[in-house]
């Protein structure tokens, strides 16, 4: 029988990339039995992702003891000097409007932290609330703020844990620089995608800030009824479209390109980053594609061929990560049958 461990997903209920994530760690952990539950399971294993509230944090220290494990998983890239998370995606000149609006939350946060119920329910009811989610300035002003508040108590779990995944080499290699932590990659083993019935439609998933909307428009990708985000979970589509956030963005989504692959898609994607696995995990698109995108069954007959030899080579790249963190939960595992 297998041994089970549990996905906690209490803390990020409201993130369209928890279904994501789960995939991906039944996927990685295939020989354990994981269970997502929205409430900690006591003398247990919890993985754990991190985007903690001061109630969640105070909960996981309740439960903690001997036999209750802590896996935590970063999916954020670190800045402890800043004390928040994705510093390089911020720094920008703001408006004066995204001053207000951040002045405005912060306030409307503080509130909500000493349970101001009055503040909430006017908040809520009113019409403030969806006028305001009209503005990208209170977009970025909501992201600045829930980073910060994410990062304090990020670092609190951090200490309590037995072990460490982080979802992209930047991340491990800068826990392991500030805090001497070791750590090892979600990323699981990937099967080799198989033909799907073609068409030449293409799927996206994620935030649409203003520089993904500059470039969803050349692929024929309706988002104008999709609010601030799209979140496609059809396995119908043979392959997915993976623009960077915004145009500061540094770095490559591998998650998302294995999510994409987990459904069968090939994953595309248009930009120039800084590390690798968008060159491991995905066909570029060349400049004619990206203003005029053509899709046809012989193009996606060789992009099958080629994503799956990068398959292949990136199942080679993580092969000895991937059996090395297995071990360490195999061993926390046994410490917790015999203090049973």
């Amino acid at each position: 029988m297998k041994e089970k461990v549990y996905f906690y997903t209490g803390n990020n209920e409201a993130s369209k990339s928890i279904l994501s994530y789960n995939l991906l760690i039944k996927k990685k952990l295939n020989t354990y039995k994981v269970i997502a539950s929205n409430k900690l399971k006591k003398n247990s294993i919890n993985i754990i992702m991190e985007g903690f509230d001061k109630k969640q944090y105070q909960e996981i220290l309740k439960n903690k003891n001997k036999n209750f494990k802590v896996i935590l998983i970063i999916t954020e890239f670190l800045d402890p000097k800043l004390k928040t998370f994705n510093s390089f995606d911020k720094k920008k000149n703001f408006s004066l409007k995204y001053f207000f609006f951040y002045s405005l939350i912060y306030f409307y946060q503080l509130l909500k932290l000493n349970d101001s119920n009055w503040f909430k329910k006017i908040y809520n009811s009113s019409k403030l609330r969806k006028k305001l989610s009209t503005f990208h300035s209170v977009e970025l002003a909501k992201d600045v703020i829930r980073h910060k508040k994410r990062f304090i108590y990020f670092e609190e779990i951090l200490k309590i844990s037995s072990l460490v995944y982080c979802s992209h080499e930047k991340i491990r290699k800068d826990l392991k620089k500030y805090y001497s932590k070791k750590s090892y990659l979600i990323f699981p083993l990937l099967d080799k995608i198989n033909k799907k019935k073609f068409s030449n439609k293409i799927k996206f998933s994620g935030s649409l800030t203003k520089y993904r909307k500059s470039i969803l428009k050349n692929f024929d990708i309706n988002f104008k009824n999709s609010g601030f985000f799209i979140n496609n979970r059809n396995k119908s589509y043979i392959c997915s479209l993976h623009p960077k956030k915004n145009f500061q963005w540094l770095y490559s989504s591998p998650i998302r390109y294995i999510d994409a692959i987990l459904f069968g898609e090939i994953p595309l994607t248009t930009d120039k980053f800084i590390d690798n696995y968008h060159n491991l995990l995905s066909i570029k698109l060349n400049s004619k594609d990206q203003y005029q995108f053509k899709y046809n069954i012989n193009k996606y007959s060789l992009d099958i061929k080629n994503i799956n030899n990068k398959i292949s080579n990136f199942n080679k790249y993580i092969k000895k990560d991937d059996f090395n963190g297995k071990i360490k939960l195999k061993q926390i595992i046994q410490n917790v049958k015999k203090n049973i």
